[in-house]
């Protein structure tokens, strides 16, 4: 579960990193455009945190899980196609223009898939959390000891060391690519694979996760016999 955890925080940040650098390299976003698609990815995150009670109610834990992985990855991959894979390109179809910031149509499909990305995200890392707690609770069905604050530590613990090691990671990623700090143009080359990047780590490590969640075994059913068979837990 904290491997879990841990992956979902690493995914989610150092895809959230890079992709910072491919608004402004790749995409050539304008001020509106980035206001547009930062906010939407963070309205996604919420949105996707909302969803979540009535997911997990409908589907259990693990399938929520499956569902947002398979939706975050097919948007970011759906990006890799479009924008990657030449279908269609950075400041397509110009929309309006405010002022000096122009928006176009490609940044309405990138930003909507980047939504749906973050939306996922906004499942993947509470229902991580959520997991943590149903570990605090088969320990107090079964031993009667309270070990909320064990687990609150581990959870602190992974949290922190994920993100720490997400923006480590960054830093290699963006020197894999080529990307030099503070020139006022970067290779064309290296735009490119900075995209690619931004498209495809989210969907990697999400694999990842996906090969961990499939040894969850809890369910509505495996609670509902663990308290039959040791008691309701006191609230």
């Amino acid at each position: 579960v904290f491997g879990f955890l841990g992956i979902a925080q690493f995914s989610m940040i150092v895809t959230g990193q890079v992709q910072m650098f491919t608004y402004i390299e790749f995409m050539r976003f304008s001020d509106i455009e980035k206001t547009f698609v930062h906010s939407g990815g963070m309205l996604g995150f919420m949105t996707g945190s909302l969803l979540l009670g009535s997911l997990v109610k409908r589907l259990d834990k693990r399938k929520t899980g499956y569902l947002a992985m398979a939706t975050g990855s097919g948007a970011c991959l759906a990006l890799f196609a479009i924008f990657s894979g030449g279908l269609m390109s950075p400041e397509s179809v110009l929309l309006f223009e405010i002022g000096d910031s122009a928006f176009h149509l490609s940044t309405v499909v990138f930003g909507v898939l980047q939504i749906i990305w973050w939306g996922s995200c906004g499942v993947l890392v509470p229902l991580a959390v959520s997991m943590i707690a149903d570990l605090a609770t088969i320990k107090k069905l079964k031993t009667g000891e309270v070990t909320e604050g064990r687990y609150g530590a581990g959870f602190s613990f992974f949290m922190k060391a994920a993100s720490e090691f997400a923006v480590l990671v960054t830093g290699y990623v963006l020197k894999g690519v080529g990307y030099i700090s503070g020139a006022e143009t970067q290779a064309a080359d290296t735009i490119e694979k900075l995209a690619v990047m931004t498209f495809v780590i989210g969907p990697i490590f999400i694999f990842i996760s996906f090969l961990i969640l499939r040894k969850y075994p809890i369910t509505h059913q495996v609670m509902n016999q663990l308290r039959d068979q040791y008691g309701q837990e006191e609230t």
